[in-house]
């Protein structure tokens, strides 16, 4: 099956994600809560990982998944720790 149909398709996804990651730029950036910018941290992550698949794709190689791993563990433990932080005001319990 010929797969360079797809590629103006896998073009027009990475602008996509493009538009999304800037309006999350902006979201972290603008607030106006912490929650929010919690959110738009997340969701750059979600964006990274998309973008990593869509170029892995693009490409016609697994050789980046590796790479969709780390940026997942990474954006979930970050997630968890800011979670953490704004729930109750440290990230690593010093009472033991």
């Amino acid at each position: 099956m010929s797969f360079e149909l797809f590629t103006p398709v896998l073009y027009a996804v990475h602008i996509i994600l493009g538009i999304s990651l800037l309006l999350c730029m902006y979201r972290l950036a603008k607030g106006p809560t912490a929650y929010d910018r919690a959110l738009a941290l997340d969701l750059i992550s979600f964006v990274a990982i998309a973008a990593i698949a869509v170029f892995s794709m693009q490409v016609h190689s697994l050789d980046y998944f590796p790479a969709l791993l780390i940026v997942a563990i990474l954006g979930f433990f970050g997630l968890v720790a800011v979670g953490k932080f704004l729930f109750r005001g440290d990230v690593i319990d010093r009472d033991s």
